[in-house]
């Protein structure tokens, strides 16, 4: 291959992995799916080095004398580093390279480094004078001007040597390392200088080799075979490449309220720019601060966009209420804010009934501000209190980079813990909710055991149990008062008992409204005091108006009532399935041989072994939907946008995280114009729709022709927005990166 075919190439190989995740808040399995993938794909021993936080760059040297320099996007940064060695940062570095050395492409980052505090400093993070500088937007001037800081280039891998194309030849990544190891004299930190690869064998190195760069604030680490091959534009597993960050999981997210909206300015004064997000406020003494009336006190955290599918966005829209329905004034339960005394008019803020908990992820925390924060999910099972505090906001970053990893021998292979935890918790999930034993119970139902026999014949299922009690040991209360515990709700269930009104469980069968569900304490009380007691107000954790059975009343005539009520339902149902055993029986009598004597008896208890089936395909199944909600959490998170694809939001640097589609509707100028201001703002354009785009930009469209952009947009996990070219004009006049889109209708000519 050509050196000028190289030239002009992007070179992107990692395998960007997000790791395997559990539930948030518990021992996360961050290690055991990617060591899986690490010993398949990369065997032992592989290479560890540092993810170093700068810009990516390829830098080209060619005729002995000549540089040119790409960043992965293909943006050429020749003129800004210097073409030729007696130029800008060329001359720097040109000293350093063995005199054989003609032609080469090497893999590199540019970085900055800081002689006060002796160290890199990557992008967002301050520097020895207190300032955040990014690589690619300092020019020579300011190093000259600054001997604080330098440029320099950390080294990882070469492409190309003295008329050799190290990638058609196909030399891995050991050999390209030899070849790289004789390319420079020597080798200077703040200039110049061979990224250092650690060999790992063992789990254990691997895990203190992590340690130590999130101990050192480093940006993640990076995992390479010694065997594999550079794949330009590549981000296969079978590439044995991979990187290691500490926000690719579940502990990435904040539960934070959502308590107003910014909406923009001008005439159309109900399209949203942001959301307002806020966390749970604190006195001094780390308590939750209040309002005189009781309220919690919240604290504003960021105005962010959302990452929402088209439905949840509105079902948020809808939760909050429309604009003309916010406060325009700022509530006395938000503390004060930067910024409502200039931009008040552009704040409206929620009622505190209305108040809507979202998940926001976010890359990390530097400086006081969320790195990359995006509303990723509405979460309608959590309630105020769950909003995480502003002592949880601020111990965000530390949370991440303190996850826990894997320190298990060699020869626990990770793929065996972690079907060991799958299985465990199935069966976990089996044991809590499964019934006591026909044994057990048969011996509780002895009269000295019994309390009373009152809810005789009453079905009740226990939903959850909590405070250290299980669900068996309240089934056990239910059955020495005389009523039949069951496994799952039915229609003739006679009510719900449940310790913990929050899981899932019980949020669907409130929402289903079918019967009243009682506090596990009311069952405690009774085993308590020895006797059936009548429900209060107080017990009850849903009141449903539609329920035929009630403990309001314990008198003997109301009892004797619902249990005859019960009763009839019971027997109903019981002839319904028993006339259908019949039904069934006669409509195979041709194939299947009648059985003799059949009685009674033996339909009970054919009718019982059925109902244990069905028991036992509810355990598969509720263990089967848990397994389907891990998977769905993974690919969620692994579908975001990572902190290597975005940057922070500067100067120059307003459409960082965004990836751009320009449609064929668009005209080449244009076409050049907009790439031109797309870049110049750090945005990324592709050539070809596909799941990572962001925004599409249009010109106008022909009736019918909306429809192929409408279905690919249909099918994508996050709808993307489409935009004019005014749209982008506008956002960067205005520096408004979360401008709100365009509809696709407004594209279409009449």
């Amino acid at each position: 291959m050509p050196l000028y075919s190289l030239v002009f190439h992007t070179f992107s190989c990692l395998f960007f992995f997000q790791t395997h995740v559990s539930l948030r808040n518990t021992n996360s399995n961050f290690g055991t799916s990617f060591q899986t993938l690490i010993i398949r794909y990369c065997q032992r021993p592989f290479y560890l080095e540092t993810k170093y936080d700068g810009e990516h760059l390829i830098v080209h040297k060619y005729e002995k004398i000549n540089y040119k320099y790409f960043t992965r996007n293909g943006v050429d940064y020749t003129n800004k580093l210097g073409r030729h060695y007696e130029l800008l940062f060329s001359k720097r570095i040109h000293k350093y390279f063995n005199e054989v050395i003609v032609d080469c492409v090497l893999d590199c980052e540019l970085l900055i480094w800081d002689n006060n505090l002796n160290c890199f400093v990557g992008k967002n993070r301050r520097a020895s004078d207190g300032n955040v500088y990014d690589p690619k937007y300092m020019d020579d001037d300011f190093f000259e001007n600054n001997k604080t800081f330098e440029r320099s280039i950390a080294v990882f891998d070469i492409l190309y040597l003295n008329g050799k194309c190290l990638i058609t030849e196909k030399l891995t990544l050991s050999e390209r390392v030899e070849l790289l190891e004789n390319i420079f004299v020597e080798e200077d930190l703040s200039t110049i200088f061979i990224s250092t690869k650690k060999l790992i064998n063992k789990a254990e190195d691997f895990v203190n080799y992590y340690k130590n760069a999130m101990s050192q604030n480093e940006e993640g680490i990076v995992v390479k075979s010694l065997n594999s091959l550079y794949r330009p534009g590549s981000r296969a597993e079978k590439n044995g490449w991979f990187k290691i960050k500490p926000d690719y999981g579940i502990q990435s997210v904040l539960d934070l309220a959502v308590v107003g909206v910014r909406i923009e300015a001008g005439h159309d004064r109900n399209r949203l720019k942001s959301f307002l997000v806020a966390a749970r406020s604190c006195n001094k003494n780390g308590k939750e601060a209040t309002t005189s009336d009781g309220k919690f006190k919240l604290k504003m955290i960021a105005g962010i966009t959302s990452r929402l599918k088209a439905l949840d966005f509105q079902r948020l829209r809808s939760t909050i209420g429309n604009t003309s329905e916010l406060l325009y004034k700022r509530p006395e339960w938000i503390e004060e804010f930067d910024d409502t005394s200039k931009n008040a008019n552009n704040y409206r803020f929620v009622f505190y009934e209305k108040i809507q908990v979202v998940e926001v992820r976010a890359s990390g925390l530097i400086n006081g501000k969320l790195q990359f924060p995006a509303i990723v999910g509405v979460r309608h099972d959590k309630i105020l209190e769950e909003v995480d505090s502003v002592i949880d906001v601020a111990n965000f970053d530390e949370r991440l980079r303190s996850r826990p990893m894997i320190d298990e021998d060699d020869e626990h292979e990770a793929n065996i813990i972690l079907n060991k935890k799958r299985k465990m918790q199935q069966i976990n999930l089996k044991s809590s909710i499964k019934l006591i034993n026909s044994r057990e119970t048969e011996k509780l139902r002895r009269e000295e055991f019994q309390i009373c026999n009152k809810l005789e014949n009453v079905k009740v299922c226990v939903l959850n149990a909590n405070g250290g009690y299980t669900t068996q040991q309240l089934q056990k209360i239910l059955i020495e008062l005389g009523a039949i515990p069951i496994a799952n709700p039915t229609n003739n269930t006679g009510f719900l008992v449940a310790m913990n009104p929050k899981t899932l469980n019980c949020i669907a069968n409130i929402r289903a409204d079918k019967c009243h569900i009682v506090h596990g304490n009311w069952l405690l009380k009774c085993k308590e005091e020895n006797k059936l007691i009548p429900w209060k107000s107080s017990d009850l954790i849903h009141f449903c108006s539609t329920s035929k059975f009630n403990l309001f009343s314990i008198s003997d005539e109301n009892l004797i009532e619902m249990r005859q009520n019960n009763n009839k339902i019971n027997e109903e149902q019981q002839q319904q399935k028993l006339n259908l055993k019949r039904k069934q029986k006669e409509v195979c009598s041709t194939n299947i041989v009648p059985k003799r004597n059949l009685n009674e008896k033996a339909f009970e208890r054919e009718s019982e072994e059925d109902e244990n089936d069905e028991n036992e395909r509810f355990y598969e199944q509720l263990a089967r939907e848990a397994e389907e909600v891990e998977i769905e959490i993974r690919n969620q998170v692994e579908n975001q946008l990572n902190s290597e694809d975005c940057q922070p939001v500067e100067k120059g640097n307003l459409f960082a995280d965004y990836v751009f589609y320009l449609h064929n509707s668009l005209q080449q100028q244009q076409k050049s114009k907009i790439q031109k201001l797309i870049e110049m703002q750090n945005g990324r354009i592709v050539n070809e729709l596909d799941s990572s785009i962001t925004h599409v930009v249009l010109d106008k469209l022909k009736r019918g022709e909306e429809q192929s952009l409408f279905d690919f947009n249909e099918k994508q996990q996050f709808l993307c927005n489409f935009v004019s070219i005014q749209w982008i004009n506008k956002a960067i006049e205005e520096e408004d990166r979360y401008r709100l889109p365009e509809s696709i209708h407004e594209f279409i000519e009449c």
